[in-house]
């Protein structure tokens, strides 16, 4: 027997189950060595021009850049509509933005490189520590209240 709802789920409710299956949202590959890695999540997933992609690919990009400490990326729409890349940024040392983007332009594909960089001492944290990657929208509007 196998689970296919939650007890006194609406019938219209959006249910995680699938064909009898509980699905997590979870993303991942499975090695040649039969080892499943899990590498995101489907609510965290990128969607850049119809490319998905793990935010967490181009955070380590740039984390593997000497200056950048940590480093959160995420999409905002672009002038037309269409999702570009930025990036919080907390800097190991000296931050040279351009050296960076060189940097992500030979690490990344070009639609994963980041369009812009913010510089931030610490990234948004949740109370238990986690990233909180909902935080970004109300800092992002804000960046773009103060730039015009």
């Amino acid at each position: 027997m196998s689970v296919d709802r939650y007890l006194n789920e609406f019938a219209e409710a959006k249910t995680p189950f699938r064909d009898g299956y509980f699905d997590t949202g979870d993303i991942g590959c499975v090695t040649s060595e039969k080892m499943l890695v899990i590498t995101g999540h489907k609510k965290g997933v990128l969607n850049l021009g119809g490319n998905k992609v793990s935010p967490r690919l181009i955070e380590e990009a740039l984390c593997d850049h000497h200056s950048v400490r940590e480093a959160l990326a995420f999409a905002v729409p672009g002038e037309l509509g269409i999702d570009e890349v930025w990036a919080l940024v907390v800097p190991a040392s000296s931050l040279d933005e351009d050296a960076l983007q060189r940097f992500c332009w030979e690490k990344l594909p070009h639609a994963q490189v980041p369009l812009r960089f913010i510089t931030v001492a610490d990234l948004p944290r949740t109370e238990i520590g986690k990233l909180d990657r909902h935080r970004l929208n109300a800092i992002v509007r804000g960046l773009r209240g103060s730039t015009g």
